[in-house]
């Protein structure tokens, strides 16, 4: 049995809370009961690959691809602020016009199973949000929410130089959709199902067929990757090369 019939038959432990007692644990109270071992960590990192080529014929279960959206929606963001959307491109309109938006050599990503458009928040949609996040998600009331605002900003303009840039606070929250993207790419490793980020696309026609479908507003929301996901074909695997440890990581 190759990696990848092993991996279809689910003979590992489930990603992103391997082995804890409960889907909410964390902090003091957390006790997990199995821990993923390293031979079975380094399996899935060298499963995954940049997936050129996908089974038309192969679906994501619909239990696998909730897991993968719960991988994005645990992920980290700065502020815990959660600044990006992921849009779940099925509809077969909608996914032919964003192949017309994207590169010719990307053409063939889109015979994936699925296909996730990770948006990032702009500078004007952002306000909004983390007023959203800070009042409707994690509870704080009117005065908390101001004062955090006011130490967001401070660190955003004098520390971090967010508002350095014109599209700053975009790029700053396009990191952090990025984080999300990286959670469900290694957690579809580990279910054995292959992927293939995208970014070789037109932001402007991608816009233009995002707000057609009224998934989005430019002022707001802007896509930043995207993710195919499903199953590979046959021989659609090739050699990949990566820098030795010592020339990626200094230690001092």
């Amino acid at each position: 049995m190759d990696q990848k019939e092993s991996y279809a038959k689910n003979e590992r432990i489930a990603p992103v809370y391997a082995g804890a007692t409960s889907n909410n644990c964390r902090g003091k109270g957390c006790t997990m009961t199995k821990s993923i071992t390293a031979k079975h960590i380094n399996e899935a990192l060298e499963f995954r690959h940049a997936c050129k080529k996908f089974d038309l014929n192969k679906k994501i279960s619909d239990d696998d691809i909730e897991l993968l959206l719960q991988a994005a929606r645990l992920a980290p963001s700065s502020y815990g602020m959660e600044q990006w959307n992921i849009i779940v491109a099925q509809d077969v309109n909608l996914r032919m016009q964003l192949k017309k938006a994207s590169s010719l050599v990307n053409s063939p990503r889109f015979d994936a199973s699925h296909i996730l458009v990770f948006t990032a928040k702009t500078a004007s949609g952002f306000d909004k949000h983390m007023t959203h996040m800070l009042r409707d998600v994690k509870g704080a009331n009117a005065v908390t929410a101001a004062a955090m605002k006011a130490g967001w900003k401070h660190w955003a303009k004098t520390d971090f130089k967010i508002y350095d840039t014109p599209d700053g606070l975009h790029q700053w929250a396009a990191r952090q959709a990025y984080i999300a993207l990286g959670f469900v790419m290694l957690a579809a490793a580990e279910r054995g199902i292959d992927s293939c980020a995208i970014e070789g696309f037109s932001i402007d026609k991608v816009v233009a067929v995002l707000e057609s479908f009224k998934l989005i507003n430019r002022d707001n929301d802007l896509p930043v990757v995207m993710l195919a996901l499903g199953y590979r074909a046959d021989g659609s695997t090739h050699p990949r090369s990566r820098r030795d440890m010592d020339e990626i990581v200094t230690w001092y």
